[in-house]
């Protein structure tokens, strides 16, 4: 059985949900419900953020008190356009302001700055007074001095990248760098298929088992513990990232690559680069820069596609 936690955080209340899944179907039943309303401070909303994280800890008890077994993981579902300032030590300057502060007269602001054609062509967001550049516009007028202060911003919905693949990429090449003189003496064949084997066998180490469909072994709850084993696969209660891959098992399939080169061997490979494909071998030659570059390059070239209509 597969239990997830869902939180709610709606603008009037919240809850927590429990789904669960047998393999077969999906159940879910409601753990906790609590209201959420907005605090009004010298003429504006905030979001009573300490609050609501007391609630959330009241939906994992609840679930703790359900009796069914482990959690697996937990969503957690708010307003995408609320928002947090941060210091330079990322610290929160003040409660998170609550989107209902918001009026027409912002948006009417920003666009003597900014058309609305521009803004849209840049965005693709549509028009609702409460979007984050008009919340963000009207403190700037109002000179607050949080916004002042802010080095960053957390949307209430953040996107945490921990363990990403860039993160696995640098690892498992200072890994291998240390290591490599142990693992040429392994034969190529050997340490190929002995790689990629390690790589199914321990492909959910993130589930909580390692094996292969019926034959699992279940692995200790006190192995999920920290940030650090969360690094190699065991990732605690609470951790979140968008981008995740650590070590186990991702270290194992870097491996069998490394492996699989020296089977094949780079003389090989030079007809399959320069005869086949030769693009495809300049990509990969400057893989890492690329993958750098690409998301300005595209954002770039987006910019001015949108902005031509405007220009002719």
């Amino acid at each position: 059985m597969r239990n997830l936690l869902a939180f709610d955080l709606g603008a009037s209340n919240g809850r927590a949900i429990l789904g669960q899944f047998d393999g077969e179907k999906i159940t879910m039943r409601e753990l906790h419900r609590f209201e959420n309303n907005y605090i009004e401070m010298n003429g504006v909303f905030y979001w009573d953020l300490p609050y609501l994280y007391n609630q959330l800890k009241q939906g994992f008890l609840a679930f703790k008190n359900a009796n069914v077994g482990e959690l697996d993981c937990f969503g957690i579902d708010t307003w995408g356009v609320d928002y947090g300032l941060l210091d330079k030590n990322d610290q929160l300057l003040s409660n998170p302001r609550s989107y209902r502060y918001a009026v027409d007269a912002d948006m009417e602001a920003v666009w003597k700055t900014v058309d609305f054609p521009t803004l849209f062509a840049r965005t693709g967001i549509a028009t609702m007074n409460f979007n984050t550049v008009y919340q963000l516009y009207r403190r700037k007028l109002q000179d607050d001095p949080a916004l002042a202060n802010a080095q960053t911003l957390l949307f209430m919905p953040e996107n945490v990248v921990l363990f990403g693949v860039l993160t696995l990429l640098g690892s498992a090449m200072i890994l291998t760098g240390l290591l490599e003189k142990a693992l040429q003496k392994v034969p190529p064949v050997a340490g190929f298929l002995v790689s990629f084997a390690l790589f199914v066998l321990t492909y959910h180490t993130m589930d909580g088992y390692w094996g292969l469909g019926a034959l699992r072994w279940l692995l200790p709850r006190g192995l999920y513990a920290n940030c650090f084993t969360a690094y190699l696969g065991f990732y605690p209660l609470g951790f979140f990232s968008t981008d995740y891959f650590p070590l186990l098992p991702w270290l194992f399939l870097f491996w069998a690559g490394f492996y699989l080169y020296h089977l094949i061997g780079r003389e090989r490979m030079k007809p399959l680069r320069r005869l086949v494909c030769p693009p495809l071998g300049w990509l990969g030659r400057h893989s890492l820069v690329l993958y750098l570059l690409h998301q300005p390059v595209i954002f770039g070239v987006m910019t001015v596609v949108f902005s031509l209509p405007q220009l002719l």
